[in-house]
């Protein structure tokens, strides 16, 4: 049986290979990903999911080297689940979307490494082994984010910065681990961080949330996110968006669930029952999601508004995460299962509208519902789940969050949460009406395919998943509730049987709900059948259009323009026309004045003040030796 530790190194090793030996035969690229996929996938579901699993390394160093440790428990193993899931059907999808590319060979590879990079982080058990997945993580994808986009410079130069600074952030709290607990391993730092002062541990604490709210784009730290999920490589934006983004999560739950624990920071603090990092964590998260939602909805390319959707959403999870309880943890991973499996699908069913039209925006499309019924009828699927609308699997996360937040009588952050919910129908309504329902913006996308067959192979599982999940929404209950328990809590969940979805508040039955809806919809479909004229077939020009026969060249298409009268509210308004980037423009530029100043002061080319720098750092030095 093959170990967590050698899975880690199956994508890696494929993506080394597969760009070698596609030199040679091209489509050895993909079928050495497919295959990697496929073995990750058997060993990761193989392991046993809720077994404490171990292996060391110490590779013969000095003993205080203590070695990398790796290892699986509920919650990695729930997280390793996602990430396989993401992978086998990334790789289906870039089967047709990257075959042409000059850069196939540079995108097999690196979306291999970063795939072995997530592995590798949800199976390290010590700080070293995790801050060096971190770090391939980062890098790696950032080639991905540049390799196809429109403005890569900036673009490559905001991500970098960002996760860069945010793992550096991690890495001094994880120094400051070790010189308290004098190991990286997980199961030592726990009892040094729980003798801690209280000041070292939320200094510890705010640096590792730095790092992970980075990587889940929360609000003031999101920058990054919107350019680069839409210039990243199509076929590789919802693995990032769905998959990578949960390493933040991950790594949120471990550090503060598994290592520091929610209890005792609520010791040192507490707002209301949650400790008080947690509680203006949780804040964050939910002004996230309410700010995020309007952007989304004003956005005219598809992928920033789906980039926008993403970091909302996964304001959700941040929320329900930081208050700290058994529920609102499971909510959180509720959430995170059912946003990759909404993510993926959205962004691979738009990555095919792309290929198909060659366009990106609301304002180019339009009327692709009879050229493409099955991208319809994902993005449909993908839309209820996103609006938290049953009967779909959305519905079963978005419950158990707000269930989170009742129960611990949070309401301001449950009301919040739920206008942002709500606000989030119109960008759900956008992202369906401008790519396939109006008037076609031009001639040719009347003559659109469906997309390719390999997209199939991801689609319609994705779907599948979200219905199944959205009848029987306690499947996953016993994966969560082993995940929960894993961090200290008792089981969030009481349901019993498949169909129910049981906490402290209440429950309800997911059969009987789509049974519900089921007979809603055929009462509605008679009666618009039996007392509704009979609709007619007519050309798409037959219309009157400002009194006048409009023409080929007439624009039709209005599904582009929802979202334009936001402005006119004025806080939202307010909040559209200002940016943060505006901010960190002006704190760049500060820097790079006092950057300017230093430069002219030390290196000005005086060779005089460069001898005294030398004669300065000489007797610097003498006078510490002589100590």
């Amino acid at each position: 049986m093959i170990g967590p530790n050698n899975v880690v190194l199956i994508p890696i090793l494929a993506g080394i290979l597969a760009y070698f030996l596609g030199k040679i035969v091209k489509p050895a690229r993909e079928g050495l990903t497919l295959a990697s996929a496929l073995t990750v996938c058997y060993f990761v579901f193989k392991t046993p999911f809720d077994k404490v699993i171990f292996f060391n390394y110490n590779f013969n160093l000095p003993a205080y080297f203590e070695g990398l440790k790796f290892g699986t428990n509920a919650l990695s193993a729930f997280f390793a689940i996602l990430i396989v899931f993401s992978y086998l059907f990334i790789a289906f999808t870039a089967f047709a979307l990257v075959k042409d590319k000059d850069y196939h060979g540079t995108f097999y590879l690196f979306f291999n490494i970063v795939a072995g990079s997530l592995l590798g982080i949800v199976y390290a058990r010590d700080l070293i082994s995790f801050f060096i997945f971190w770090e391939m993580m980062t890098w790696s994808s950032y080639f991905l984010v540049i390799m196809n986009g429109k403005n890569p410079r900036k673009t490559g130069l905001t991500y970098i910065v960002f996760n860069v600074a945010g793992a550096y952030f991690m890495l001094v709290a994880m120094l400051m681990v070790y010189a308290s607990a004098g190991s990286f391993h997980f199961d030592k730092i726990g009892t040094a961080l729980a003798l801690m002062p209280d000041s070292k541990v939320i200094l510890i604490s705010i640096f590792f949330a730095i790092g992970f709210l980075v990587k889940m784009a929360t609000m003031p730290l999101h920058v990054w996110a919107p350019d680069a999920y839409t210039e990243s490589e199509n076929s590789f934006t919802g693995f990032f968006s769905g998959t990578l983004s949960k390493m933040g999560v991950y790594g949120f739950l471990l550090f503060f669930g598994a290592l520091i624990g929610f209890a005792n920071l609520k010791g040192i603090s507490s707002i209301k029952g949650t400790s008080t990092l947690g509680y203006a964590i949780a804040w964050l998260g939910v002004i996230t999601s309410v700010f995020a939602t309007f952007r989304a909805i004003v956005q005219d390319e598809v992928k920033k508004l789906l980039a926008y959707s993403s970091v909302a959403q996964v304001g959700y999870i941040v929320t329900a995460m930081s208050i700290g309880t058994a529920l609102g943890v499971a909510g959180g991973l509720y959430h995170a299962v059912m946003h990759t499996i909404m993510k993926l699908l959205l962004f691979i069913t738009v990555a095919g509208v792309i290929y198909r039209t060659g366009k990106d925006k609301f304002s180019e499309l339009g009327a692709l519902i009879t050229r493409m019924p099955l991208s319809f009828l994902a993005v449909l699927f993908g839309i209820i789940g996103l609006a938290g609308m049953p009967p779909f699997g959305g519905f079963a996360s978005k419950w158990v969050i707000y269930m989170s937040l009742l129960k611990s009588q949070h309401y301001f952050l449950l009301i919040a949460m739920i206008v942002s919910s709500t606000t989030a129908f119109l960008y759900c309504y956008k992202l369906i009406y401008g790519i396939f329902l109006g008037h076609p913006s031009s001639p040719e996308l009347l003559e659109a395919k469906e997309v390719p067959v390999f997209l199939w192979f991801a689609q319609v599982p994705l779907m599948l998943a979200l219905a199944i999940f959205g009848v029987f929404p306690g499947l996953i209950v016993p994966y969560i509730n082993k995940a929960v328990a894993s961090l200290g809590f008792k089981a969030a969940f009481t349901s019993t049987t498949p169909y129910t979805l049981s906490a402290a508040l209440g429950g309800f039955n997911g059969f009987v709900v789509i049974n519900v809806l089921g007979v809603i919809f055929v009462i509605v479909l008679i009666w618009y059948t039996l007392f509704f004229p009979k609709s007619k077939k007519l050309h798409r020009l037959d219309i009157y259009w400002a009194a006048e026969t409009p023409t080929e060249e007439t624009p039709l298409h209005y599904g582009y323009g929802i979202g334009v009268e936001l402005h006119r509210i004025p806080w939202v308004g307010a909040s559209l026309s200002r940016h943060i980037t505006n901010f960190y423009n002006k704190v760049a530029e500060q820097v790079n004045g006092i950057a300017s100043v230093v430069k002219d002061i030390v290196f000005n080319g005086d060779g005089q003040i460069y001898m005294l720098y030398s004669v300065l750092t000489l007797v610097v030095i003498i006078m510490f030796l002589g100590r």
